[in-house]
């Protein structure tokens, strides 16, 4: 889903779309905000996720944490701080420490840039974020809000409001929409879910109501993401606005460190095996997690992160996917 946005002009629209159940507020030639409920707006302590959808929660506040650490004024002392907390979260969720130096320094590079964007498009009309649940996705939207939050006078109040784009289709994962869901009432996100045969159309409705940058987590190994940028213009033949990528350059094995050692939710399909999530036609468990048991290890256990995508399904051929971009994925 999250490439929808990059794929070229030519390619064939997604299948028409039915309608979903009265949470979701839609937009086809509008953009329709659908304002978070109860939420938490960042504490999450009083809501848990319905079974099966997620591992994980935010009644640790694991993003406010997280802000707590981007928020140390001193470059040196902020870096050291985020590789203790990295090394620590490591070890408690059973991953390697030898990612964790590199990584302290692209963590704080894509806080950085997520802060230079807030700047840059400070009015909630003009920005959103791009959230439809996968792992990629989640990165972009906890890292954003802890950037944002860290630099705020009232990092709680900051959590809260923060406008989504969820780009709705017929095929998606139950899981995936109840993790959408909870993530949503969650954190108090005012979601803009774009119902459309054509989802280019679906950002011409949304450019043209103000809308003038989007927080995406594409990163350098996905489709046609060779020349992109962490601020890159949108392509020819699509309504103009910002493509902002704070985690174009981090490694497969970045997203499940920085998810895993924060502790910061995901979808609970990661854990059974999955390693790319599409839609229901085309995705299935990743082989290459295939136990001697018959059982699938999790996500965050795949060594050969070239094979991300192992579980991704042709549409044409019914078989494994390519890894060489031919086929742009829906969530990650």
């Amino acid at each position: 889903l999250k490439h929808w946005l990059e794929r070229p002009v030519d390619d064939p629209p997604p299948p028409p779309l039915p309608p979903r159940g009265p949470e979701w507020r839609h937009c086809r030639s509008r953009m329709a905000v659908d304002d978070a409920g109860d939420g938490g707006g960042g504490s999450g302590g009083a809501l848990e996720p319905p079974a099966g959808c997620a591992t994980g929660s935010f009644a640790s506040e694991p993003i406010l944490r997280l802000a707590s650490l981007l928020a140390e004024p001193d470059a040196a002392a902020r870096k050291q701080r985020l590789k203790q907390a990295l090394a620590e979260g490591a070890a408690a969720a059973g991953l390697g420490a030898e990612l964790v130096d590199d990584f302290a320094a692209a963590l704080d590079r894509a806080s950085s840039d997520c802060r230079r964007a807030s700047l840059l498009w400070p009015r909630s009309s003009e920005l959103a974020i791009s959230f439809n649940g996968g792992k990629d996705a989640c990165v972009v939207l906890y890292l954003w809000l802890a950037s944002v939050a860290a630099g705020a006078a009232d990092a709680a109040k900051a959590l809260s409001g923060q406008t989504v784009i969820f780009f709705d289709s017929a095929d998606e994962f139950p899981a995936v929409q109840s993790f959408v869901g909870f993530v949503k009432q969650s954190l108090g996100l005012r979601m803009l879910a774009v119902e459309s045969s054509d989802f280019k159309r679906g950002m011409e409705d949304l450019v043209s109501s103000g809308l003038r940058a989007v927080v995406m987590g594409q990163r350098r190994g996905d489709p046609w993401m060779e020349n992109v940028d962490v601020f890159s213009p949108s392509t020819a033949g699509w309504p103009a606005f910002m493509r902002i990528n704070p985690v174009i350059d981090w490694t497969y094995a970045h997203v499940w460190l920085f998810l895993r050692a924060f502790g910061l939710p995901y979808c609970a399909m990661y854990d059974d095996g999955y390693t790319s999530i599409g839609s229901v036609n085309d995705t299935a468990r990743n082989p290459e997690l295939l136990r001697p048991d018959g059982s699938h290890a999790p996500a965050y256990k795949l060594v050969d992160a070239s094979t991300e995508r192992a579980g991704r399904l042709s549409k044409k051929a019914g078989a494994p996917q390519a890894t060489n971009g031919t086929a742009p994925p829906k969530n990650g």
